[in-house]
């Protein structure tokens, strides 16, 4: 009785400590239900931010239209039945800075207008510049297009190439590929690695029109302007470089992050040797183009693209179709900065065009051959 008495003496003693335990359990629960409900809406808002925002790009995208611009005219007036339709690489909407830079070039191997493939902010669809460019080309009296692809341009441009062949009769007397990878496998490394991260964010719902998502990624590609330093500088520079990314973020001039996925598609799915022996069996009799690659040789080196593997995959799927193949070096030469080799490409190109002129010249002739056809008899 006395032991039954102490024990609940003691339950007694302990029933305050008891209820405020209790109390604080009660006050973590409701706490973590307001913290709960704070996320939920938070999340809830940002979701509907994200979600709107997105909606904005696919909207934007749909109403764009690919674009083929004029840029220069011929050196030579008499070759104002040719163009030359310049294709850029990866990350750029436009091609104004690659028309400065390689127009006046392969104007030297084929003479002729040249026209700039903007890709803006619609979807990337070569048949849809196919199209534009054969009516341009029918607009301005051109019966001979050739091909410039700088960097994944390239790829793109031979792969609206195809649709040309089968839906025109414009001749084709060359292909220029400058530094472009033949496939993802000849990127380098690096370069590897952020093709699959951009196909990983391609699996995300919403993100390839989200512009949050874009100034992100534009962070990630300018990291090179605050990774040096004290970490004061580094910081210093990151908000420099978040400020200059949302100004041209809020000017529209960078590239949507739609566009740069379907680039690393188009890289992708390059496939040169299919799409060249397309390109040789769709021109049949007619002329068929002579491939041209510019690589880079030392003191320069393409820290994106390894031209050595890329121009022998592209060569060897030429040579699979019959079609003629160059493979030019240019010394000093550095992928994103074509101006800097500009000489360098001049002087290239200058020693090359005997040699290509010649191989476009014997396939004309042998276009004007095969279709040669006698409307005055020869013996009366």
């Amino acid at each position: 009785m006395f032991e039954r008495n102490k024990h609940e003496t003691l339950q007694t003693a302990n029933l305050p400590e008891a209820k405020k335990g209790q109390e604080k359990i009660k006050t973590w629960r409701d706490r973590l239900r307001l913290m709960a409900a704070h996320t939920a809406i938070t999340v809830t808002a940002l979701l509907g931010v994200y979600s709107a925002d997105s909606f904005h790009g696919e909207q934007i995208e749909a109403a764009a239209e690919v674009d083929i611009s004029f840029f220069a005219e011929p050196l030579d007036p008499a070759n104002s039945d040719s163009a030359l339709v310049l294709f850029n690489g990866f990350n750029k909407e436009d091609s104004l800075d690659i028309g400065a830079a390689f127009g006046p070039i392969a104007q030297q191997l084929v003479d002729g207008e040249v026209w700039l493939a903007n890709y803006g902010k619609a979807a990337l669809s070569p048949e849809a510049m196919s199209d534009k460019i054969i009516a341009m080309a029918k607009e301005r009296g051109i019966n001979k297009i050739s091909i410039v692809g700088y960097s994944a341009g390239g790829g793109i441009g031979v792969e609206t190439l195809e649709f040309i062949v089968d839906d025109s009769n414009l001749r084709i007397p060359m292909i220029m590929a400058i530094s472009s990878p033949s496939s993802i496998d000849t990127l380098r490394p690096y370069q590897q690695q952020e093709m699959a991260n951009a196909a990983f964010i391609a699996d995300i719902p919403g993100a390839s029109h989200s512009t949050f998502l874009r100034f992100g990624g534009e962070l990630y590609f300018r990291r090179d302007r605050y990774d040096e330093g004290s970490p004061w500088q580094r910081a210093e520079d990151f908000f420099a470089t978040s400020f200059a990314a949302l100004e041209d973020l809020n000017d529209d001039e960078l590239t949507a992050t739609a566009l740069l996925i379907d680039q690393v598609i188009s890289i992708a799915n390059a496939n040169f040797d299919e799409r060249l022996m397309h390109i040789s069996k769709s021109t049949g009799p007619e002329q068929k183009p002579v491939v041209v690659y510019l690589g880079t040789a030392k003191p320069g080196r393409d820290y994106i693209v390894d031209n050595a593997a890329a121009s022998e995959e592209i060569c060897n799927a030429a040579e699979g179709a019959e079609l003629e193949c160059f493979i030019y070096d240019v010394p000093g030469a550095v992928h994103s900065l074509p101006a800097k080799a500009h000489d360098a490409y001049v002087e290239t190109v200058a020693q090359a065009t005997p040699i290509v002129q010649s191989a476009i010249a014997r396939e004309a002739i042998l276009d004007a051959l095969r279709n040669y056809t006698v409307t005055t008899p020869i013996f009366k």
